[in-house]
């Protein structure tokens, strides 16, 4: 399990890894995205995220490993950054 990069007892090498862990991911759930005119990556991810799971309907491979990376990369937020605000549920 990550712990939070703020804890005091995380040594350097452990926080660079879990962010070189984070941007590894960024990039990779990149390469799924569609194309849009928002240029946040954050915009992007939670629209089409949002999109998908409005819709009733199968996922293709695709769509299931962004489905499955979005969620690493949220739990990565969550657990080594602290950050539990990244998509807001209420609307």
């Amino acid at each position: 399990m990550l712990r939070r990069l703020l804890d005091d007892d995380i040594s350097l090498p452990d926080a660079l890894s879990i962010i070189q862990e984070t941007l590894a991911l960024i990039r990779e759930i990149e390469l799924l995205l569609p194309t849009s005119s928002a240029l946040s990556f954050r915009e992007r991810l939670i629209a089409f995220k949002e999109d998908l799971e409005s819709n009733e309907r199968e996922y293709t491979e695709a769509e299931n490993e962004f489905l499955r990376k979005a969620e690493v990369l949220l739990t990565y937020y969550e657990e080594g950054f602290g950050m539990d605000d990244f998509i807001d549920y209420e609307k």
